[in-house]
């Protein structure tokens, strides 16, 4: 080869090296370079807000009604009724006590505290005076008591007419029962069954039969069922 082809053929081979190195260095360098990213950023704001309106809600629990949950009944039906107890001191606990112990409805103690034995001697004395049988004590009974003034007119004499008695004879048609005497469904009510029953209890304990709610009945039917007996309406 003559120098002359060789000065020609070195000079191609530098223009091809060059235009590969500018290629390399500045070409390649200034391409644009695609970032795979989720299909959610590359779409428009539009796009992404319709598909969250189109989204199902999130299910919640259905939280209960305060004013339902509070409907809820606190007692069964056959429970004994829960009556508040009445306003009146000790003093005039002990008075009616003491009245009606000296009348023979009881041998009560007069120890201002209203107890079954002190209902059921106060029934037992309002059925005796054709009252209705409430066994509460009252400034109003104890005026009975001492000076003879009876309540205003009311009817229904010898009917259970408070929740105090209620409790009272449904306790007492319980504890007949469990003694094996018929004195039929403990209801509070003194039907002939009941009566017949505690009839046939003062009989046997030796008790003039006189088929009422009485302190003597009460006290003999405390004596002989087992347990600590239920203070009826207190």
């Amino acid at each position: 080869m003559t120098p002359r082809l060789a000065r020609i053929a070195f000079a191609g081979f530098a223009v091809l090296a060059g235009a590969v190195t500018y290629n390399a260095l500045y070409r390649q360098d200034s391409a644009p370079v695609r970032a795979v990213v989720p299909d959610e950023a590359v779409k428009p704001p539009s796009a992404r807000k319709d598909r969250a309106d189109k989204a199902p809600a999130a299910k919640t629990k259905p939280q209960p009604d305060p004013a339902k949950r509070s409907a809820v009944p606190a007692a069964k039906a056959g429970d004994v009724a829960a009556a508040p107890p009445e306003k009146v001191s000790p003093d005039t606990v002990k008075a009616i006590q003491r009245e009606l112990r000296q009348r023979g409805f009881g041998a009560l103690e007069a120890d201002g505290t209203v107890k079954p034995v002190t209902r059921a001697a106060i029934m037992a004395f309002e059925d005796a005076n054709r009252l209705p049988l409430k066994g509460e004590v009252s400034e109003e009974l104890l005026k009975y008591l001492l000076f003879g003034v009876p309540p205003t007119a009311q009817s229904g004499a010898g009917e259970v007419r408070s929740p105090h008695a209620e409790a009272l004879v449904k306790q007492v048609q319980r504890q007949l029962a469990e003694r094996g005497y018929r004195a039929g469904t403990a209801d509070g009510r003194l039907t002939p069954a009941t009566a017949a029953a505690i009839r046939q209890f003062e009989v046997d304990e030796g008790l003039p039969p006189k088929g009422r709610i009485s302190a003597e009945v009460v006290a003999r039917l405390h004596a002989r069922v087992p347990g600590p007996m239920v203070n009826a309406g207190r």
